[in-house]
């Protein structure tokens, strides 16, 4: 799909998180909290629970992976996932480091918490989890 935004920025190396050969992470650029991360999947599929169970489980893969590096970057009291499908026409995972009860509630959204994050905010988060990671996205998960 050509104006998915997701679709197209798989391809940008730049913002790759982590990725592997079924989907990719990157982080939001209006988080809920820093941290806040989007695990998608490479084929464009409008609804989560519409993906194979297999792209579904690369997606958790990921996710796990990122939990355990964004606890030790974010020191969050817990880390949330959820599945919201209202913002992109691509299915999508948010991973957030839950730092208040109402991080992921409805208040944050619906009250117009989240803030556009500067871009060197996000370069220097980016560095961070990489380094938890042990470097960038292999090769092979960018193409």
């Amino acid at each position: 799909m050509t104006d998915c935004i997701f679709c197209a920025l798989q391809h940008a190396q730049a913002t790759l998180l982590d990725a592997n050969e079924l989907a990719y992470a990157v982080l939001d650029i209006a988080p809920i909290r820093p941290g806040h991360t989007l695990i998608i999947p490479r084929q464009h599929v409008e609804d989560f629970f519409e993906l194979s169970a297999e792209v579904q489980m690369a997606m958790l893969e990921l996710a796990n992976r990122l939990a355990k590096a964004l606890k030790v970057v974010c020191n969050p009291l817990r880390m949330g996932m959820l599945v919201s499908g209202f913002d992109v026409a691509h299915a999508h995972l948010h991973l957030v480091p839950i730092h208040d009860v109402h991080d992921i509630s409805s208040k944050v959204l619906l009250e117009g918490g989240k803030l556009r994050m500067p871009d060197d905010q996000l370069q220097q988060l980016r560095g961070q989890l990489h380094l938890q990671l042990q470097g960038p996205p292999d090769e092979l998960a960018r193409n």
